[in-house]
């Protein structure tokens, strides 16, 4: 806000006391236009007691989810009743629709596809419906339809394009991995997502991977094995290991044979790798290893920092998570 951001979406419900005094100092305190998720009558009048007891209005967002997922109305009919209370309470404001069909995913691609789209078109009917009622009456801006994932943004944006309200519509997609991208799951489904949709092959430029860790080699203590000095306190885990893409030695860049070397395990300080004859791993060595779902690794550190390509920092960028 101190940067002049005009919209801040909180895709999430805020719950607790607390936390809901906290967003109603952020309303109070600047000018930004901030929309938090609604998914339960409970929730909006835990919400409402406290917006209405500081004369306070909040822009709310119904969020639409599936069996199985996260949050999220489940129906139809949940989504009305929902809306019914909503316009009850003058001090929170239907700014919209939020959805997140991330949560959909299998082994079989082309099933979650299939249930992804059929999702996305309850949302849109669901949206329409609410309109036809008037839910969105009292709202006097743009109505914000959000949703978009890093995996499935091209199917959602398709079918935004579908959607026809009784007011203006801004489209938000949340695509939030773009920034620094991945040497994993985002790289692979960026490629399934060119293969899918031809538009996408059509755009100047690409994503490409911009996190990368780098560490050291802190022991060699048998052949064919290495011992690096981070650990799952430091990267994530979670959708793959981080693999070795470089090697230096005294500041200069060594020969490295990519897939010559793979973490094997990771534990909480310590990263194991195995190596195989191609690899010419001394004690010391630094490493760059790529990472899977930027995500985890983000909250693990206060500070990143920007780097050139000789690996020179230009820069220190606190985090805040």
């Amino acid at each position: 806000m101190e940067s002049g951001v005009q919209n801040i979406i909180i895709a999430n419900q805020v719950v607790g006391k607390t936390n809901i005094r906290l967003l109603a100092e952020l309303v109070q305190l600047n000018q930004a236009n901030i929309y938090c998720c609604v998914d339960s009558v409970i929730h909006a009048k835990q919400l409402a007691a406290i917006f209405s007891s500081l004369d306070l209005t909040i822009n709310v967002l119904i969020e639409l989810g599936v069996n199985g997922g996260r949050c999220g109305c489940r129906s139809e009919e949940e989504a009305i009743i929902l809306a019914n209370e909503l316009t009850k309470l003058p001090s929170l404001m239907i700014a919209g629709i939020e959805f997140y069909e991330g949560v959909i995913h299998s082994d079989d691609a082309q099933q979650d596809i299939e249930e992804i789209q059929q999702f996305l078109q309850r949302v849109l009917t669901t949206s329409q419906k609410l309109d036809s009622l008037g839910v969105f009456v009292r709202y006097s801006g743009e109505l914000l339809i959000t949703g978009a994932g890093s995996v499935w943004y091209d199917l959602v944006s398709k079918k935004m394009a579908e959607f026809h309200l009784s007011k203006p519509i801004r489209f938000v997609i949340r695509p939030g991995c773009y920034i620094t991208h991945d040497h994993g799951i985002y790289d692979e489904a960026q490629r399934a997502l060119k293969v899918r949709d031809s538009m996408a092959c059509q755009l100047d430029g690409d994503l490409m991977p911009a996190m990368e860790i780098v560490a050291l080699i802190q022991s060699v203590p048998e052949k064919g094995r290495a011992i690096v000095n981070f650990g799952k306190r430091d990267v994530a885990f979670d959708a793959g290991l981080p693999q070795p893409l470089m090697q230096y030695r005294e500041g200069k860049p060594v020969y490295y044979q990519t897939n010559s070397a793979k973490t094997v395990g990771l534990m909480d300080q310590h990263a194991i790798l195995s190596f195989d004859e191609n690899c010419d791993f001394q004690v010391g060595d630094i490493l760059i290893f790529g990472t899977s779902h930027p995500c985890i690794t983000f909250d693990k550190w206060k500070v990143i920092y920007l780097v050139d390509d000789k690996y020179d920092v230009i820069e220190e960028m606190p985090t805040f998570f």
